[in-house]
């Protein structure tokens, strides 16, 4: 099983391959703001999450999505006959559903503590022993 220290640089390192890692060379003066635009793509992805519900998909539904690339198109083949063709050539196409939108989200927040330095797991760890303190429901209805 793959420990929340090594998910964290997993992710890290994965954005930095598919240059999605620019916060070291961000100037210092706009290093709040890049980082203001990350969390708002988690936002977003929460937000896609939300979507899925909406949309009337199970909360433990993955379905999966094949866009067909242009360059597979020709004048002889249906875009149904290039997804098969896809699909027989062991393609399971982009996974779409409300799990996936978390994991989106929790990708994009491990990401930016990764490019900012930040120890997340410890950060965890901390944040759930103080909220074991805590009374119930924060002593509010909801």
């Amino acid at each position: 099983m793959t420990t929340i220290d090594e998910l964290q640089t997993l992710i890290g390192e994965t954005n930095e391959k598919s240059g999605f890692n620019e916060y070291a060379n961000t100037p210092d003066e706009h290093k709040l703001h890049y980082l203001g635009s990350k969390l708002m793509l988690a936002a977003g992805e929460l937000a896609e999450a939300q979507e899925e519900i909406r949309a009337g998909n199970g909360v433990n539904e993955t379905y999966y999505t094949i866009d067909v690339p242009t360059k597979r198109l020709d004048k002889e083949q249906s875009t149904d006959e290039v997804i098969a063709q896809l699909l027989e050539e062991g393609h399971r196409g982009k996974p779409e559903g409300f799990p996936i939108e978390l994991a989106d989200a929790v990708i994009r927040i491990f990401g930016i503590a990764y490019e900012a330095g930040i120890d997340l797991p410890t950060a965890i760890e901390e944040k759930l022993a103080y909220n074991a303190t805590r009374k119930f429901k924060h002593g509010k209805n909801f």
